[in-house]
């Protein structure tokens, strides 16, 4: 209960479990040239973190004695995308966005929605549509058209500020491509590349002689 509580403590820690695996019961013991105590950490619930989480760090300054603690991965971990992300485009910042909604097509109007939120971009100013693999594959990808007026042509690419992606899970992340970049899917069959904007605006004269 002492480990347990100890985790639980941290901000970070929502819900683990602890299992002892010594014969005899206790969790730490003193070396005896073959086995020490030994117990196993399970993670259930993380604040802002899912999937497979770093190893942890053992700190031994408080033990005395012949000070050793060894930490491994029994089970890695897997855990779905999940989190939220803000967007960038022109220094103006978007609505939040749920990494968690699905089906896609809810994803895509979520996108859309948070980027109609931004100062620098008008209602109905772009169109966010899901892009199908044709292979299958577990990443969501979407495609970002600007349809409004003031964004036509090349328009600087919109970003994913560090400090507004708060995604996580297993291998989970999310960025954007533009200006003819590819982006190759992880199940190594399909690429998706990234259109040059290009439209004609603006006025001319005609004069006949």
């Amino acid at each position: 209960d002492a480990i347990k509580q100890s985790f639980e403590s941290l901000d970070i820690v929502d819900s683990v479990s602890i299992s002892v695996n010594s014969s005899n019961g206790a969790a730490c013991a003193p070396y005896d040239g073959i086995s020490a105590g030994s117990f196993t950490v399970t993670f259930h619930s993380l604040v802002g973190i899912a999937g497979d989480i770093p190893l942890l760090v053992p700190h031994t300054s408080a033990l005395e004695g012949a000070r050793r603690i060894d930490v491994e991965t029994v089970t890695d971990g897997d855990a779905p995308a999940d989190g939220t992300f803000r967007m960038s485009f022109r220094g103006a910042i978007s609505g939040q966005v749920d990494a968690s909604l699905s089906p896609v097509e809810d994803l895509a109007a979520a996108i859309q929605t948070a980027l109609e939120d931004a100062d620098t971009i008008e209602s109905d100013g772009v169109v966010v549509s899901a892009v199908e693999l044709s292979n299958g594959g577990e990443e969501k990808v979407f495609a970002i058209e600007f349809v409004g007026s003031g964004v036509g042509g090349d328009v600087v690419p919109i970003e994913i500020p560090a400090e507004h992606n708060r995604i996580y899970g297993s291998d989970a992340d999310v960025y954007i491509i533009a200006d003819g970049e590819s982006y190759i899917a992880r199940n190594g069959l399909d690429t998706i590349t990234s259109r040059i904007g290009n439209v004609l605006s603006g006025t001319f004269k005609l004069r006949v002689r």
